[in-house]
């Protein structure tokens, strides 16, 4: 019950993980950041994250990556409530509601998931950090556009 968790966390949690998974999800909002040839080594090592770890944290905002951390304890949780109160099917179902009702609570205090509503809310919070990622990737499109003609 605890080994999913906990290889999770060591993947996500470490400071540079997290800067380059908000850095990624700044570029999805925008539908940028896929793979190209040519990168520059910031490009490419978010690419590199994206295509490593996309899968855990695309759903959430750059703030709260590791939400799929919560959901995935929730779901120990009730697995764990359902092993150990069997002889009890109320007490069971008051343990099952309690960890229900709270991760509702923390998911509507919280507001983890991204959505296309929130995409201009969340340009503007982090505007500074979202207009370094386009002179970067304008960089790397400059980049490829002579090599490009100097191919021609």
């Amino acid at each position: 019950i605890v080994g999913y968790p906990l290889i999770i966390g060591v993947m996500l949690l470490p400071w540079n993980t997290r800067r380059l998974i908000m850095d990624d999800q700044l570029l999805r909002v925008q539908s940028k950041g896929y793979w190209e040839e040519k990168l520059p080594p910031y490009l490419e090592q978010l690419a590199l994250t994206r295509a490593k770890l996309g899968m855990l944290y695309y759903r959430f905002t750059p703030e709260l990556p590791y939400w799929i951390l919560i959901v995935v304890l929730k779901k120990c949780c009730m697995a764990w409530i359902t092993l150990v109160f069997r002889q009890s099917a109320s007490f069971q179902l008051s343990m099952l509601l309690m960890v229900l009702f709270s991760s509702l609570v923390l998911q509507v205090r919280n507001m983890p998931y991204l959505s296309p509503a929130r995409r201009d809310e969340m340009l503007d919070t982090y505007s500074e950090r979202v207009a370094k990622l386009d002179e970067e990737v304008k960089r790397s499109t400059k980049n490829s556009d002579k090599t490009l003609a100097a191919k021609r």
